[in-house]
């Protein structure tokens, strides 16, 4: 599953925050100590995403980066509001829903067949 974390993250007014790009924040947030995902998959994923400014993930692991996401605002060493949690949980939960139509869609057209 293809992730994008291409933008800039939004003020309360919906204006974009100058420096503060989706990408490279996730990246640093995966730097940081990461419970809920091995220490290797995390760089990999921050390198990734520092580079291409997307990673590509199956479902499985796109489940674990959404569960450190939420769960990143209790964790001391991550500095993350919810002005960032929102946006790239968004981001994920996205491409989950279009991947469970996806997926709808492809057994309707073979129940069809």
């Amino acid at each position: 599953m293809l992730l994008d974390f291409d933008y800039f993250f939004k003020d309360l007014r919906g204006k974009d925050l100058p420096g503060s790009k989706a990408c490279e924040f996730l990246a640093e947030m995966l730097a940081s100590k990461t419970d809920q995902i091995p220490p290797t998959k995390a760089i990999d994923w921050a390198i990734t995403l520092y580079k291409t400014r997307k990673i590509d993930i199956d479902k499985t692991d796109t489940e674990l980066l959404l569960k450190f996401i939420e769960q990143s605002n209790k964790n001391p060493n991550i500095n993350c509001t919810n002005l960032v949690a929102v946006p790239l949980m968004n981001t994920i939960n996205d491409a989950l829903l279009l991947e469970k139509n996806s997926e709808k869609k492809q057994k309707g057209e073979t129940t069809n067949e």
